[in-house]
């Protein structure tokens, strides 16, 4: 794919991170139109979700192949891919601990306790496993966003083997449609048995933060990068400028509504499903309107800096 497609997909990075932050803070608080806000307040989720289809749609693009495929070489693999950010990611751990320790001992707790429960959530956090808990209490411990930095990295070690699988449809159409429609089916299955289970249980955060539901987003990047592949050959700007048109209108509209275009929770986790990874496949456009609008080189900066910002943005103190 050429270098602008690329720059495009990143540069939407930083307007789903302008989402997400403004979906966070309350903007107009105080203000006369503030019931108004709270009604259609920005929806993150569409973001959220974006995030994790383009890590996915990243990875088949990237080609990077284990030669030796094996749950070590997994783990080293996906650990490589966090180089990069994993020092800031650390140090916005060191610096919250003051503020968990406060948080420990105005809730009654001892000093002793207060410092094995950082200590326990800071090991955790470390080895970047404190999606997989399923429980608030670690995976928005330190950093309210650094459960999305741990639910990439295990998906990131179980991509060899999601790659692996798609290396048998990947060349064939139907199967790919196919493939997408049984990975949202059972999506919505498992978002059923998730919010059962957190209705009854200690669990709070299996339906949005952990791997086991951001795999559904995952492996749709995987799938609209199959697509987008099987498809650069049989272009037609005018269809993709009126059709990304349409789907950056209904995205946005859906971010305004605070993603009440539907009546349900999982109603709303379907659309937001098949909006972002609509997002994603319109991104990879070339020559329309929507590559002229997302591939400005101070956009593409922004965009690489991305998990930067969030980082720092979800720092607890």
């Amino acid at each position: 794919m050429e270098r602008k497609k690329i720059d495009v997909l990143t540069s939407m990075r930083f307007w789903m991170m302008v989402f997400i932050i403004s979906a966070h803070y309350d903007f107009l608080k105080g203000y006369p139109c503030e019931k108004a806000y709270e009604i259609y307040r920005l929806n993150l989720v569409t973001s959220a979700d974006y995030f994790f289809a383009l890590s996915g749609f990243g990875l088949v693009l990237s080609n990077r192949r284990l030669e030796n495929l094996s749950p070590i070489n997994a783990v080293k693999s996906a650990a490589g891919r966090m180089k990069k950010i994993y020092p800031l990611y650390i140090g916005t751990l060191i610096i919250c601990i003051p503020w968990q320790m406060y948080v420990e001992l105005i809730n009654g707790k001892s000093v002793a306790f207060a410092i094995g429960s950082v200590l326990a959530k800071l090991g955790v956090d470390a080895l970047l496993l404190q999606s997989a808990t399923g429980l608030q209490a670690f995976s928005q411990s330190f950093n309210s966003v650094a459960w999305f930095l741990s639910s990439l990295f295990l998906l990131y070690v179980i991509s060899p083997y999601l790659l692996k699988l798609n290396d048998k449809i990947k060349e064939q159409k139907k199967w790919i449609a196919l493939t997408m429609v049984g990975n949202i089916s059972l999506m919505v299955v498992v978002y059923n048995i998730f919010y059962y289970i957190e209705a009854r249980s200690f669990f709070d955060t299996l339906s949005y933060v952990t791997p086991y539901i951001r795999v559904f987003y995952f492996v749709m990047g995987i799938l609209i990068a199959d697509l987008v592949l099987l498809l650069k050959d049989d272009r037609n700007i005018t269809f993709e400028n009126c059709f990304g048109l349409f789907v950056l209108t209904i995205v946005f509209l859906n971010f305004c509504a605070g993603g009440y275009l539907s009546t349900t929770a999982i109603e709303r986790r379907v659309i937001e499903c098949v909006l972002s990874s609509l997002l994603l496949y319109v991104c990879t456009f070339q020559g329309g309107l929507v590559e002229k609008m997302f591939s400005k080189p101070w956009n593409v900066k922004l965009g690489e800096m991305t998990m930067y910002f969030l980082f720092i943005f979800g720092c607890k103190i």
